[in-house]
């Protein structure tokens, strides 16, 4: 040790030895006379402030310590500053996404006997806010409902609206979308009644997220322009990129391709604008499912590589495991199965952890079809069949008909066209009602081939629609593939 780092060391010591020394109403009175100079010294310098937010509650919290005072309009008025920079000390972590640390100031903010109403509403949705960006939604919703609660109890009708929507949206990203609607049509209500356009805007714009799997697409895709004219009337750009960004996915799943790019760009943008990077991840994993199925496979991995980076960042585990995912995707696309599988893997582990029911769903029916395209059959279709119950266990008709045909598609290529037949004749009507090109196709072309194999003669009709479907949905590559299973169905049949 050098002799300058072992002089301010020993200063350190002494320092601490001096203040350990002081009675504790002498060491108030110290805490109390920091505050107060801090205030005096950065009085209008609102990020100074907001920076040193955490030492400024320590020091007001001490300076009520062991004070010896009878001045209770003093200890008040300390404990009022002690709430007012827990506000902001909560705010400021939160925007540096150092998510633990928001919710520790916001915990006590919650609790605090000096908070006001306001700032009891503020630390109460916060806290759950951050667990539901942070992919833990489920402890989130215990925050959002006791935010509902005290805002019912005081009249609060603006939080209390809030709340609901924030509890429905918990319930879409564990449980399944319609567990979440009632909460979202009650908070629609409170909103339309107190006249909050842009809160009005955003319920529906999640309404119409909630539905996409029970609606045609068409029926989506009025709503969410219904919601964006809201959000565009009322300047909320964050409403209007979070809908452009859903209604970008609803376009890629309608093989309306450039459309569905340039919402996601326009997404894009104003979240980059707004440094919401939570957001921005969310929309570059979005790219990365369109740049998919739009067979640009080198820049869907790198879209998904992006989000990941992204979300270790801010801390948001729900899209750390969706953008492993969509990398997984990538991989078996490429014909990469072991990273795919190790990728899936990791998905599936982050995305439990974050309760995210859906998305643990959808990545056990790709990583079950992975299994069976390798050979093991009986474990791929386990996992396809228990995402199938998922579906089923979160009301997702839609869903489960998919998954069916994953189960279907497995069974063809296991020889036993019968099981697949039956199958694909259950999913059929819910994927008809879907109203999507894409995936009434890719069914109706699995339908053709299982119906071929046993010799019906309505496989050729089928055939025919099904390649009429998927050129339509601006899938060459599907085409292909299709004509290439009906040549192989057909040869097998002969």
């Amino acid at each position: 040790m050098d002799a300058e780092t072992a002089y301010l060391f020993r200063h350190a010591l002494v320092r601490d030895a001096a203040y350990d020394l002081q009675p504790p109403g002498d060491r108030a009175q110290m805490h109390a006379l920091t505050l107060e100079v801090v205030e005096d010294l950065f009085a209008g310098d609102e990020r100074a402030l907001n920076a040193m937010a955490a030492e400024l509650v320590h020091h007001a919290e001490a300076a009520q310590s062991s004070r010896r005072t009878a001045n209770l309009s003093l200890l008040k008025q300390l404990a009022g500053k002690e709430a007012h920079y827990l506000h902001r000390a909560m705010w400021y972590e939160s925007n540096a996404f150092h998510n633990e640390r928001a919710v520790e100031f916001g915990t006590r903010l919650a609790d605090h006997p000096a908070a006001s109403l306001a700032d009891r509403m503020a630390a109460l949705l916060r806290v759950g806010e951050t667990m539901l960006n942070t992919g833990r939604a489920l402890e989130g919703r215990k925050w959002f409902e006791r935010a509902a609660t005290v805002a019912e109890q005081n009249g609060d009708s603006a939080s209390h609206g809030r709340a609901l929507r924030a509890i429905g949206i918990t319930y879409a990203r564990t449980e399944g979308n319609p567990p979440g609607i009632p909460y979202l049509l009650r908070a629609l209500e409170i909103f339309r009644a107190t006249g909050d356009r842009r809160a009005e805007g955003l319920a529906l714009s999640n309404l119409a997220v909630m539905r996409v799997d029970t609606e045609p697409a068409e029926q989506t895709l009025t709503a969410y322009h219904q919601a964006l004219a809201i959000l565009t009337e009322v300047d909320d750009d964050n409403g209007r990129a979070a809908t452009q960004s859903n209604i970008g996915n609803l376009l890629r799943n309608m093989g309306r391709y450039e459309e569905s790019a340039a919402a996601f760009d326009e997404a894009l943008a104003i979240h980059r604008k707004r440094g919401e990077r939570v957001y921005e991840a969310m929309v570059i994993g979005n790219l990365s499912g369109l740049y998919g199925a739009m067979g640009r496979n080198d820049d869907s991995e790198t879209a998904a590589q992006t989000a990941l980076r992204i979300a270790i960042e801010t801390g948001d585990l729900h899209t750390q495991g969706v953008s492993l995912f969509h990398m997984g995707e990538a991989a078996a696309r490429a014909g990469k199965s072991e990273e795919a599988g190790t990728l899936y893997t990791r998905a599936l582990q982050a995305v439990v952890e974050s309760g995210a029911r859906f998305w643990e769903a959808v990545i056990l029916e790709s990583f079950g079809t992975l299994k069976a395209r390798l050979g093991q059959v009986d474990e791929g279709l386990a996992m396809v069949k228990r995402a199938k119950e998922m579906f089923m266990a979160q009301g997702n008709d839609q869903m489960t008909a998919l998954s069916l045909r994953a189960m279907a598609r497995i069974h063809l290529e296991a020889g036993n066209a019968a099981e697949a037949r039956a199958q694909l004749e259950e999913a059929l009507p819910v994927v008809r009602a879907m109203g999507l090109d894409q995936e009434e196709g890719e069914t109706r072309g699995s339908y053709a081939v299982a119906l071929r194999i046993l010799g019906d003669t309505a496989a050729e009709a089928e055939y025919c629609t099904a390649r009429e479907l998927l050129t339509r949905a601006n899938s060459p590559e599907d085409v292909e593939a299709l004509d290439r299973r009906w040549a192989s169905a057909h040869a097998a049949w002969e």
